[in-house]
């Protein structure tokens, strides 16, 4: 590892990946503190890593390009002469962007555990893991490869702008004065229905002194303005539709509790150590749940759950619809 001073990191999403990933730069450094480390992200995703304390640069895949930007990057690749890279994407665009880094050593996934004949690209390999064991300790197989052990406690990296205030985006926040909800996720199996948000929301108001805030991406605005309208006369602040990517690691930061389904944001609580109750359906919570959180966790006892599937395949949606609001605020009340 002496001579691996010029490091290339491939992990370019989805947001929840991305945010686990984010906990190996520090692990490297606190070995290598001389290392040059580079992360391969999506275009999407570039605020996210921006300002992060242990990455040196960022090299953007510009996917909106189509293949124009596939070549830019392949030269840009080729360019850094990287010592090492790995490839913690699994998948063959990322084990072809490994080996058009250059890298003499290019660790990746066992081959059981990758994807599209990823394993092809790698001159080493992580060991395999079975399918539920925890992703987050998965990733850190990759700094064991380096003989690096793995901290008690993950450095994330993730910086907080001195200007990134909560009450930069609502008069009434400040720092843990709130609960965030966030108001769907990626999947329509993961989302939770809209009358248990609206009960729990009536709950929360009762118990706590504190701000309720709505968040989400503008095709959830909907969806969360019949939430609000349904808790008219309660604290409620919707920010939904109205922020950015970037927004998230603030709001999740200076949240006193987050509540929501598996999803990117859960991820970002915590790296941002904010308590997260995550309501578990169609996915493995053993495997996904955020990291040190895995006590806030809330499934509903279903036969059929977890059944990986982004559309449910004719169960109505059970594994979410009874997920119970008394349930979740179980959680919350180990938190507040």
């Amino acid at each position: 590892m002496k001579e691996a001073q010029n490091i290339l990191i491939i992990l370019t999403g989805s947001l929840g990946d991305l945010v686990r990933g984010l906990a190996i730069p520090k692990i490297i450094k606190s070995k290598y503190p001389d290392a040059k480390i580079s992360w391969l992200v999506d275009d999407k995703w570039e605020s996210i890593i921006k300002g992060h304390k242990y990455i040196d640069e960022i090299i953007v895949f510009e996917r909106k390009l189509g293949a124009k930007g596939v070549f830019k990057l392949i030269k840009n690749l080729k360019q850094k002469k990287f010592d090492l890279t790995l490839d913690m994407q699994r998948i063959f665009k990322s084990g072809l962007m490994s080996w058009f880094s250059g890298a003499k050593k290019r660790i990746g996934f066992h081959k059981e555990n990758s994807k599209e004949f990823n394993f092809i690209f790698n001159t080493h390999s992580i060991p395999y893991c079975a399918p539920n064991f925890n992703k987050q300790l998965h990733y850190l197989k990759f700094t064991e490869e380096l003989g690096i052990s793995s901290p008690k406690n993950l450095d994330y990296g993730l910086a907080i702008g001195k200007d990134e205030k909560p009450e930069n985006f609502h008069q009434d926040l400040s720092e843990e004065n709130y609960i965030a909800l966030i108001m769907g996720s990626s999947w329509e199996t993961k989302d939770w229905p809209l009358e248990k948000y609206v009960n729990l929301g009536k709950i929360l108001a009762k118990n706590y002194d504190l701000n309720i805030v709505l968040i989400g991406d503008p095709s959830q605005s909907n969806f969360a303005k019949e939430v609000e309208k349904k808790l008219i006369g309660q604290k409620i602040i919707n920010l939904t539709g109205k922020t950015n990517l970037r927004s998230l690691i603030p709001l999740m930061y200076f949240a006193k509790l987050v509540v929501g389904p598996d999803s990117g944001p859960a991820h970002i609580c915590a790296a941002v150590k904010t308590p997260y109750v995550s309501l578990f359906g169609p996915t493995p919570e053993d495997r996904v749940a955020p990291f040190g959180y895995e006590h806030l966790v809330v499934t509903a006892d279903v036969s059929c759950r977890p059944c990986y599937k982004k559309k449910c395949p004719g169960m109505g949606g059970v594994c979410m619809k009874n997920i119970r609001p008394e349930s979740v605020m179980e959680k919350v009340e180990l938190v507040i």
